[in-house]
């Protein structure tokens, strides 16, 4: 059922009494993304950066860190961050 995306009427004559849905289709249902998200995620489909693994996005944002604070910006609040830290489940 997860991988069709369909839900499951459960009926007792003839009235619906539950529905069963996918994981997947119940949390976009619970939380849904937010727009911004949305059109983050389609422009990386795009540009096919949605296929980097989480090591070279944490040494992109390191890099484009460093590269803002020697151009004299205000400190960035996630500076600290480890972003190696995040792991996939």
């Amino acid at each position: 059922m997860e991988d069709e995306h369909q839900s499951i009427v459960i009926e007792k004559r003839g009235a619906a009494k539950a529905v069963l849905l996918s994981f997947r289709d119940y949390v976009k249902l619970a939380a849904p993304e937010p727009e911004v998200l949305r059109l983050i995620g389609e422009e990386s489909l795009r540009n096919g950066t949605d296929k980097l693994p989480s090591r070279q996005i944490g040494q992109i944002i390191k890099s484009t860190r460093a590269k803002k604070s020697k151009r004299g910006g205000s400190p960035s609040v996630w500076s600290s961050t480890r972003t190696s830290s995040f792991r996939r489940r």
